[in-house]
């Protein structure tokens, strides 16, 4: 599994759901929290991006703070973007560590290691960041699954406007009113036709999302093409061939120090090419 959660349940205390949220098919879990209470999200590697999805989202919004922890204590992060406005609406939410402080790979409850608020589980060598709230979401909120996602329905309609059409969409699956499981699957083998190739070792070393948009919308439209079937094989040969003339870039901007920031090394980080 791509990430680590745990969070308050209303009956059950802190636990860890990252089974049920690494699954995008199916598995939701509806979390207590609010101005004293915390989702937690680890992974084996410093990152510095989550996209959260809800089932339900909150109709109260709460404004979030972000913090890691640097082995001492939880560090509030810098430059924090949060595109669910407030765990309102599904979206990724970004942020960079302090570049005055470390971020710790630590056990949360072995061997002597503690990381505060995480005693009760234990979960070993993992990177932790902590998500915080001014204020209580709604009781029915309902996380649905947390992970990395490169593009959205609007790149992949400006590239392809048929894909807009509700036609389309419904051709494909009855009721189907956006791409969002279509770009999920081409984010997931992004990532690991990254790892293959030896750019990466995990999706958390990608410093910014955007710079494979345009990657994930030709393998987004593969994927949608192949669903047609036969009839649209030219189609998706054409996509297949532009992902990989997209992700073939020299540079790739990855985290290879473990620190969860662009230094300049990693600004000019020059890769050979993806030839598969």
């Amino acid at each position: 599994m791509d990430k680590r959660v745990s969070f308050p349940d209303p009956s059950a205390g802190l636990n860890d759901y990252s089974t049920e949220l690494s699954n995008y098919q199916s598995g939701t879990k509806n979390p207590t929290i609010g101005a004293t209470t915390y989702l937690y999200i680890s992974s084996r590697q410093p990152f510095n991006s989550a996209y959260i999805k809800f089932s339900t989202a909150s109709a109260a919004s709460a404004n979030i703070n972000v913090s890691y922890w640097d082995g001492d204590t939880w560090r509030a992060s810098v430059e924090t973007i949060d595109e669910t406005a407030g765990f309102t609406q599904s979206g990724n939410v970004t942020w960079s560590t302090n570049r005055d402080y470390s971020w710790s790979k630590e056990h949360t409850n072995y061997n002597g290691e503690t990381i505060t608020g995480l005693s009760s589980v234990v979960v070993y060598s993992q990177y932790w960041v902590r998500i915080g709230f001014d204020g209580s979401l709604d009781a029915g909120t309902t996380l649905s699954w947390i992970g990395n996602l490169f593009c959205e329905d609007d790149d992949i309609e400006a590239e392809f406007p048929d894909f807009g059409l509700s036609s389309t969409k419904t051709s494909f699956e009855a009721g189907k009113t956006d791409w969002e499981e279509q770009r999920v699957i081409a984010s997931r083998e992004l990532v690991k036709d990254l790892i293959d190739k030896k750019i990466i070792n995990d999706g958390g070393q990608i410093l910014n999302r955007r710079d494979y948009r345009e990657a994930c919308v030709q393998k987004t439209a593969e994927i949608i093409f192949r669903s047609f079937g036969d009839d649209f094989i030219d189609q998706r040969r054409d996509a297949r061939n532009e992902y990989k003339s997209r992700l073939n870039r020299r540079i790739h901007r990855v985290d290879l120090n473990s620190n969860a920031l662009e230094d300049d090394a990693e600004s000019n980080n020059e890769t050979g090419f993806l030839n598969r």
